[in-house]
């Protein structure tokens, strides 16, 4: 960042939790980032959200009982979201890992999406 130019470049600290747990229960709940936060280092984030509102919108049009219905979303949400989390956090690892913009840019084109397809297998050999 010290060779950037000014006014071009920005840092932006992310947080996410460790872990998701349940909450208490109540007639509010959260989607999203919110709930979930991930850096937006794999694409993960909006599509993500977009499954927690399509999953919300599920449990409210099936269940009467809208604390019900929550609680479903969360318990649903809960097997996901974790993973989308896990899976977001590794290139943003690795891209603070690389000084030098040409092997950050080689890093994130090419080793990246190779690491990701073989958390995948390893993933489908777990089960």
């Amino acid at each position: 960042m010290n060779n950037s130019e000014k006014g071009r470049t920005a840092a932006f600290p992310f947080w996410y939790p460790s872990n998701l747990t349940r909450w208490k229960h109540s007639k509010i709940t959260l989607i999203g980032d919110a709930i979930h936060p991930m850096p937006p280092t794999s694409g993960l984030g909006a599509s993500t959200s977009i499954l927690d509102a399509v999953n919300l919108a599920e449990k409210l049009v099936k269940h009467d009982d809208s604390s019900y219905a929550l609680q479903a979303y969360q318990a649903d949400m809960l097997k996901y979201a974790p993973k989308a989390v896990a899976e977001a956090r590794p290139p943003l690892f690795w891209q603070r890992r690389f000084k030098n913009n040409f092997i950050r840019r080689f890093a994130m084109s090419v080793l990246l999406p190779c690491v990701s397809v073989v958390l995948k297998i390893k993933d489908s050999i777990k089960k």
